[in-house]
Parts: structure tokens; sequence; C-alpha cells
């Protein structure tokens, strides 16, 4: 029991940190502009979710990690946005394959119940 709370305290460590980054980095893109409301124009992103984002209450997207990287031509990359998303070059990182229990695999579907007029004994 006391590994996994001490995993799970890494875990959330290590997002802690990533937040940290990817909130710097959203602060320093805002700084190029005068306004949120500008922000928002240049990135196609909503000003509640700029918002959000600034004060650490929602973590960024990789869509609008995208969006800001191409507003600010580069000024702040993907990379500097969503460390733990896209490598150093802006590429994405590859996803880790997604294991399915066996049993989930095999399980048939669910059968649909019989029309009123077609059950047994009516």
């Amino acid at each position: 029991m006391a590994l996994c709370a001490q995993i799970w305290q890494t875990v959330n460590s290590m997002n802690d940190q990533q937040s940290a980054v990817s909130v710097a980095a959203v602060r320093k893109a805002a700084g190029f502009f005068k306004s949120h409301a500008a922000f928002s124009m240049a990135t196609g992103i909503s000003e509640s979710d700029l918002s959000r984002i600034v004060n650490d209450r929602r973590k960024i997207t990789a869509t609008q990690a995208a969006l800001i990287a191409r507003a600010l031509k580069g000024k702040v990359t993907r990379h500097e946005l969503r460390p733990d998303l896209y490598a150093e070059n802006g590429k994405l990182r590859p996803a880790a394959p997604v294991v399915t229990q066996p049993s989930e695999a095999k399980r048939a579907p669910a059968k649909s119940p019989k029309p009123r007029n077609q059950r047994k004994g009516k």
C-alpha cells in the first residue's frame, strides 16, 4: 500500500512540474499581446479558456498548444507549452499502446429485446 502511495505522489509531482512549465510558457506567450482579447483573436482560443489556462485551472490541450505556437511563429514552441506531448522538434511524441483485457475484446454485443408483438405468450 505504501508503494502505491509513493507512486501516486511521484506522478502528481511530475504533473505539477509539467503544469508549471506549461503555465509559464502560456504566460510568456500572453506577454506578446496587449490583452487577453488580442491573444484570443490571434490564436482562436476563447478568452475564458485562456484565462483558465493562465491561472492554472485547466491544462492546455495539444490543439491549443499548436494554435498558440502557430500564432507566435516560433517565439513559443509546442514543446515549451506541452513537453509531455511534443518533442523538441515540435512533433507529437508517439502514444503508448492501449492494452485491452482479452475478456473485453471477445465479449459479444448485447442482444436487443424483441418487439412486444413477437414475445412468447402473447
